[in-house]
């Protein structure tokens, strides 16, 4: 073949995968870590570890070009990493078979692979590494096949910069070096290991980029890497280590093996035959070959199996490997060809059936990546803006909340009088302090509540982009649209139409492509409506929740959310169905235990609910309602002196807590120690002055103890 045609079948693999990219690009910032690599790069910040600073330095330079907004040009820039990493493919192939047109059908199948294409409509790192994993497989083939010097150098430099992108590229070396050194005897002559070592340790210096940036205090700064300690734990990814690493049971192992290898098979469709096929005929005669994909693919494995347990849904895996086996398609193009010519068919026909072969792997996965309409995770962001007043504070939580949230802000300067505080602390070390992130859990907990409820007392509007399970004395929640703001208590809000600020033109829009990222959205909507109707219209909010839990089944809090709707409503045997699947979801959550407990206590199952109520204390030995709900059942069942125990423990924390001082006085009182227990009821009162029925059995042991009768109290186990 000449080398216009090698340049032909590049620009057709380029032109149509970018043609495909373009029709499917998310229009503005995605979900996830989509506003973090935006944001970070924009300002020239400190992404999330490891950094990549690659990306932040091609990402900002692209980002000039004047066209589109600003996430809509990172994007872009994913799917032109993604079309030069099929380009890669095909000039990959094409060292290993004859046929142009073959090598171009492989290309085109890593172009229209479900994981490739899925990285190509967002701002994300996986793109740029699986350019990178394309283009050392062809360098170092090349090399294998050529014996140039020249390419080797090439393939330590591109080695060293891939790593600046993403650490994992870490795991093929094996499998790279076997590629390049296996058979071979000596190195070319002149080429000393200190030139290849230079060639491969000099982008490392990149890394650079991290310290210095966080010492420059950008206005996006993740965990603020700033010192050699910090620094280390960025670029290690440490914080990844201690959460996503091999965290898996033995059950749990399996079953991902198992999708991992339903994803796998799900990439190209039908096409995907052309490359098992191409592995079964040709791995003989290219035996080097086939090894060096097997170690890529053990690679692949070892990564998606014990390094990274984060959803196949979530984050995109087996890249590399995906390349690797689109080469070997190529011969099954190729072999496909020759046997449509010994069938007499004409040149056209090797054309038609690469046709028919992308046509599938296309239609397969077109719906699957198509992101033009999606806005979800602006729009949601944009709204949240939209619910606070002037000089508001936003505490938020979560990637899809949080990262859009800094894009509109520092990207698009959107609502300079907002102040956004990330809770995790990652990119709020300014307020939390520099050491908050790294705190043992109870001191994080009590700085996080200290610093929060000093901003509550500060004076501004303070919201939460979630409901919080917090008390802070003289304040209460308040639900305002998505968000709930803290309020003092016995004030409430002017009455405001929220959701008519609202931009929900795809909460409703059945019709897009619901990802694992924007699924969750969508279900946050749901959540909040409900929480907005729940005392307006109840049963809207179950159909809104039951809406939600559809979506996203694996959320604990939907369940959890209508079972209180349904205790609230006397539904216990409903109620518990869905405490139920609360606690089967999120078998480590005290307030499940503890509300599933009550419902199958006001059931009658007594039984189930001391069960549940222990079950919750094991989790969360302070959760005072759990403390008190098991007492009532104790006192129940006439085991007064546990319950007792369990009422004194809850006052030594919190000495407010009415409803205890209550309960004590009944068992003193069952006991003979009416003084103590008009003690106890005494202290309820000034607790709770208005309680008159309480006031009258105050009076009536007051009264019979000054006459020395002994008259019983009246009421049940709680005031």
């Amino acid at each position: 073949m000449r080398l216009d045609d090698g340049l032909l079948a590049c620009a057709a693999v380029f032109s149509a995968a970018m043609a495909a990219y373009l029709l499917t690009l998310c229009p503005t910032v995605y979900a996830g870590d989509s506003g973090d690599f935006i944001t970070a790069s924009y300002t020239l910040g400190v992404a999330h570890p490891t950094g990549y600073p690659l990306y932040m330095l091609l990402g900002k330079a692209f980002s000039t070009i004047p066209f589109g907004n600003v996430a809509y040009r990172y994007n872009v820039l994913s799917a032109v990493f993604a079309a030069a990493a099929a380009v890669f493919a095909c000039l990959t192939a094409r060292l290993l078979v004859k046929s142009w047109l073959a090598s171009a059908g492989a290309g085109l199948l890593v172009a229209f692979s479900q994981a490739y294409w899925d990285q190509a409509t967002v701002a994300e790192v996986y793109g740029l590494n699986g350019l990178f994993a394309a283009a050392l497989t062809w360098l170092a083939l090349r090399w294998r096949l050529k014996r140039d010097g020249g390419t080797l150098i090439w393939f330590a430099v591109a080695y060293g910069l891939a790593l600046t992108n993403h650490l994992s590229m870490l795991l093929y070396a094996p499998a790279y070096i076997y590629l390049i050194s296996s058979g071979v005897k000596s190195k070319p002559k002149g080429l000393g290991w200190g030139r290849i070592a230079s060639a491969f340790s000099a982008p490392l210096s990149l890394y650079l980029y991290v310290p210095l940036r966080a010492m420059a205090n950008p206005p996006y700064n993740w965990g603020d890497p700033s010192t050699i300690e910090g620094f280390l734990r960025h670029v290690t990814g440490s914080v990844h280590r201690q959460t996503v690493v091999l965290t898996l049971t033995a059950s749990g192992y399996v079953e991902r093996f198992i999708d991992i290898l339903r994803y796998l098979m799900g990439q190209c469709s039908v096409a995907g035959v052309l490359a098992a096929y191409g592995l079964y005929a040709h791995s003989r005669r290219n035996r080097v070959f086939f090894n060096f994909t097997a170690i890529m693919a053990c690679a692949d494995l070892v990564y998606t199996l014990f390094l990274n347990d984060v959803s196949l849904e979530v984050t995109t895996f087996f890249m590399p490997t995906i390349v690797v086996l689109a080469v070997w398609s190529s011969f099954g193009f190729e072999d496909s060809f020759r046997w449509l010519r010994r069938k007499g068919a004409g040149a056209a026909y090797a054309y038609v059936f690469v046709v028919v072969v992308l046509g599938s792997a296309l239609a397969a996965n077109y719906g699957l990546s198509d992101k033009s309409g999606n806005l979800l995770a602006y729009d949601y962001a944009t709204n949240v803006l939209r619910t606070v007043d002037k000089g508001a504070v936003i505490f938020a939580e979560g990637d899809n909340t949080v990262m859009p949230l800094m894009y509109l802000m520092l990207v698009e300067k959107a609502r300079g009088d907002v102040s956004v505080y990330d809770r995790q602390g990652i990119l709020s070390h300014g307020l939390y302090g520099p050491d908050y992130f790294w705190m043992p859990e109870g001191l994080r907990d009590k700085r996080q509540y200290d610093v929060e409820y000093a901003m509550v007392e500060g004076g501004r509007p303070v919201y939460y982009t979630f409901k919080p399970d917090l008390e802070y004395p003289g304040y209460m929640f308040q639900q305002t649209g998505l968000l709930y703001r803290v309020v003092p208590e016995n004030e409430t809000l002017p009455n405001r139409d929220y959701w008519g600020l609202y931009d929900t033109r795809q909460v409703w829009n059945a019709t897009i492509h619901l990802d694992y990222m924007s699924r969750n959205i969508r279900a946050s909507y749901y959540a909040r409506m409900a929480d907005w109707q729940r005392i307006r219209n109840p049963d809207l909010a179950l159909s809104l929740l039951a809406e939600a839990a559809a979506i996203v089944p694996d959320n604990m809090n939907l369940r959890y959310d209508a079972g209180t709707i349904l205790l609230s409503r006397g539904n216990f045997t409903g109620a518990a169905r869905m405490f139920e699947e609360a606690v089967r979801i999120s078998p480590d959550s005290a307030k499940a235990h503890n509300n599933l407990g009550y419902a199958l206590a006001m059931s009658g199952d007594e039984e189930g609910g001391l069960r549940e109520y222990t079950a919750a204390l094991a989790l969360d030995p302070t959760y005072l309602m759990a403390k008190a709900n098991l007492a009532g059942i104790l006192m129940k069942k006439g085991e007064l002196q546990e319950a007792a125990r369990q009422y004194v423990d809850i006052l030594k924390s919190d000495p407010r807590y009415a409803k205890a001082y209550f309960n004590l006085g009944l068992i003193y009182y069952r006991a003979g120690r009416t003084a103590q227990a008009a003690g106890m009821w005494e202290r309820y009162l000034e607790l709770e002055p208005r309680d008159s029925e309480v006031r009258r059995l105050y009076a009536t042991v007051t009264n019979s103890t000054a006459r020395g009768s002994g008259a019983a109290p009246v009421g049940g186990a709680g005031p």
